[in-house]
């Protein structure tokens, strides 16, 4: 074991970062917390770890001496079996998860780390709330010192950059950037923004509710630039092809870059407008050709049938036969009067 300001550790204290770190499973309170562990030796600051819903958690990231693990383990609230170096003939004590916590120390893991396309460096939001970069600077400040008070970072290891929005009447634009020297690992600085994130800001009044202090990775701005030049360069085809077809149906040149222009041959522009032209003229013979709201073939028929066979009356012709052999008619006189005859005589 190796002693550094009177804190000892397991392993050689350069390569564990960790070694002051520890992770609480409980329910109690942060304050019942912090005067339970008083009691076993120095503790540094806790808060309280949130799920990806906001939620609190039974858990509790805390700072403390390597004594107060090493009593805890003892008292049987730790996560391993440790002898009484007091008593040896006294049996060891064996964990005991109903006593309400239980304590063990924290490791990182690879997802702590950052991702491709961001740096070491930290970003940190800044609430509305805070107008003057002084103020910002010294409460980040304040958290830092803190950590290197425990040997977690070298002490004056950072920058504090914050962008303001006028340098005369003072603003923050959005956030402000920690970064760290060229020796501080990547792992170091994982470890800070895990203790540093999901902790507070200093209370404005009482009122008003105080704000999360939030801790991200920085992005790398190299990568993110080149990422946005691609995206220039690359315009998606389809796009580019649907404002060509628009500009040939209105009979204008297409807008080319330096590029396009290179690439591209005037003929093609030509063969396209005549294509375009053809095709008009094909949509505008269909126009005159083709009904818009075409029939069926059954009522076309009946209307065809109906328009060329009329019905007609039969014409009726009368046909005067001659009469062949007519007999004479045979004329009687009346015998009751006299005849002109008689009379003369």
């Amino acid at each position: 074991m190796e002693t550094v300001s009177g804190k000892t550790c397991d392993v050689p204290c350069k390569n564990d970062i960790e070694r002051y770190v520890y992770m609480i499973h409980s329910k109690w309170s942060l304050s019942r917390i912090s005067t339970f562990l008083d009691k076993y030796g120095e503790v540094g600051f806790m808060r309280v770890v949130y799920d990806n819903n906001g939620k609190e958690t039974n858990r509790t990231i805390a700072i403390a001496d390597d004594s107060v693990y090493e009593k805890l383990c003892i008292e049987g609230f730790g996560d391993k079996t440790v002898e009484s170096s007091d008593d040896d003939d006294k049996p060891p004590k064996k964990r005991a998860f109903s006593k309400g916590l239980k304590i063990s120390r924290y490791r990182l893991n690879a997802n702590d780390s950052p991702i491709e396309g961001y740096t070491k460096n930290l970003f940190i939001p800044i609430p509305k709330h805070i107008v003057d970069d002084s103020d910002a600077i010294k409460q980040i400040n304040g958290k830092l010192e803190h950590l290197s008070d425990w040997e977690i970072v070298q002490n004056n290891s950072w920058n504090i950059n914050v962008p303001v929005k006028s340098r005369e009447k003072g603003g923050i634009n959005g956030g402000c950037f920690v970064s760290f020297n060229a020796d501080i690992a990547v792992t170091t600085v994982a470890l800070i923004r895990i203790l540093l994130n999901d902790t507070y800001w200093d209370e404005v009044d009482e009122s008003t509710e105080r704000e999360f202090f939030r801790v991200m990775w920085a992005r790398d701005r190299k990568i993110q630039k080149s990422r946005n030049d691609i995206k220039v360069q690359t315009q998606p085809a389809k796009k580019r092809q649907e404002a060509e077809s628009k500009q040939i149906q209105e009979n204008k040149p297409p807008r080319e870059n330096k590029q396009t222009q290179e690439k591209k041959k005037p003929a093609k522009n030509s063969q396209l407008i005549q294509k375009s032209n053809e095709v008009k003229e094909v949509r505008e013979e269909e126009k005159f050709k083709t009904p818009k709201r075409p029939f069926p073939e059954s009522a076309t028929t009946e209307i065809v049938a109906k328009t060329i066979t009329k019905p007609t009356k039969p014409v009726v012709k009368t046909v005067t036969k001659p009469v062949i052999n007519a007999k004479p008619q045979i004329v009687i006189p009346d015998m009751s009067q006299p005849s002109p005859m008689e009379d003369e005589d």
